[in-house]
């Protein structure tokens, strides 16, 4: 048997986690380029059509540039984020990971564990930072790990409150302070 032990400080794999998408997907160059061509027609758009199309508005066509400038950078950056993880996850399809893959999810006094086939992850209840629904998974937050347990894996809404009130009454209560339960 081999053990390997050593201290981590927060966040010190968000760097080579970083890395190792980038050389996994090496599209950001087009990526940043197709991001700016938008944010430089929304410029264009809200300096010059404001200006030249309605000049009697005088300052006010220079807060609908700032408006578009603002506009444009949020498309920008929602466009950029979609692209990457779009490349990300077909690079990662062309190194082999499947499309689907069929999840095992188990909960029970001691934690919770998740299957594929392919990993295994156990966690006890005592390192949930909190739980989260959304509209169609439940997030489990362990450190800086993000655990999505989709709503349509319980087989009726009976198991998915029981797995509810077994997080709730499980996890600590500062996680429980921090989790959103009611949300459901």
């Amino acid at each position: 048997m081999i053990e390997a032990e050593a201290d981590t400080i927060l966040g010190e794999a968000i760097r080579p986690a970083g890395e190792a998408q980038r050389r996994i997907y090496g599209g950001a160059p087009l990526n940043i380029l197709a991001c700016a061509i938008v944010f430089a027609l929304f410029i264009a758009i809200g300096s010059v059509g404001s200006a030249a199309l309605y000049p009697a508005l005088g300052r006010t066509a220079d807060l609908l540039s700032l408006l578009f400038l603002m506009i444009g950078g949020i498309v920008a950056v929602s466009l950029y984020a979609r692209l990457h993880m779009r490349g990300f996850l077909r690079a990662l399809r062309k190194l082999g990971t499947p499309e689907r893959s069929r999840s095992h999810f188990r909960f029970d006094d001691a934690g919770l564990s998740i299957e594929n086939g392919r990993i295994f992850y156990r966690v006890p209840w005592s390192v949930v930072l909190l739980v989260a629904p959304t509209r169609t998974h439940w997030l489990i937050q362990v450190d800086t790990t993000t655990f999505a347990i989709p709503r349509r894996a319980f087989a009726n809404s009976m198991d998915e409150q029981a797995f509810v009130e077994l997080a709730r009454n499980s996890i600590s209560e500062a996680a429980r302070n921090r989790s959103a339960f009611e949300n459901q």
